[in-house]
């Protein structure tokens, strides 16, 4: 199925179709992202992503139907030219 996600944005998150009609509540971004669309970041998960973090990876959450708060990171590898 083809998706124009800009479509199925509304203000902070995406509502996106699926298989079979179902539909997901998507929200990603970081700590304040999820706080200001009312998604808390329990204590383990904000540990894992401070862990992270010092490591260097940008760390973001991915949040389905305001549940499965799961970091998703990227790491990158800065050049010196």
């Amino acid at each position: 199925m083809k998706l124009d996600v800009v479509d199925h944005c509304h203000g902070d998150h995406c509502v996106l179709p699926c298989v079979d009609d179902v539909v997901y509540d998507v929200v990603i971004g970081n700590r304040e992202w999820m706080k200001r669309s009312g998604l808390r970041v329990a204590a383990d998960v904000d540990r894992t992503m401070k862990k992270l973090e010092v490591t260097g990876q940008t760390v973001v959450l991915c949040a389905v139907n305001g549940e499965s708060l799961s970091p998703v990171c990227q790491s990158v590898t800065c050049s010196h030219d």
